[in-house]
């Protein structure tokens, strides 16, 4: 007779330990969410930056082939190192941005907001 008036108890305790597990099961499953975002886009930030540093290398090569060739050396160099200068900064506050964006790992963020934090317009 015990055994049945202790049964609705042991129900109600399974149930709120099956909740509990399951809170934790979701808590688990956004965290490896977060992490595999963070991966992602960790190596897209990698992918992006070698692309820029190997376009700037063949950029720096061909500002040295010309002053070597070029007549008038002094201002082709000044132009084409001007030019290299406004982009190498606009690089390197794209990546700032995207690093900044590393440190905040807490916070969701939709598909559509890590496209537009991708962009270089900021």
């Amino acid at each position: 007779m015990r055994l049945l008036l202790a049964l609705p108890k042991f129900g109600i305790v399974l149930l709120i330990a099956a909740i509990f597990a399951m809170l934790w099961l979701v808590h688990q499953n956004e965290k490896e969410e977060e992490r595999a975002v963070l991966i992602k886009d960790v190596l897209w930030l990698e992918q992006n930056l070698r692309f820029h540093l190997n376009s700037n290398e063949e950029q720096l090569q061909q500002l040295a082939n010309d002053l070597g060739i070029s007549k008038d050396k002094k201002k082709v160099f000044r132009l084409r190192a001007a030019h290299r200068r406004v982009n190498v900064v606009v690089h390197a506050r794209v990546g700032g941005v995207a690093l900044q964006r590393k440190r905040v790992v807490g916070q969701r963020r939709s598909p559509a907001s890590r496209l537009a934090c991708r962009s270089p317009c900021s």
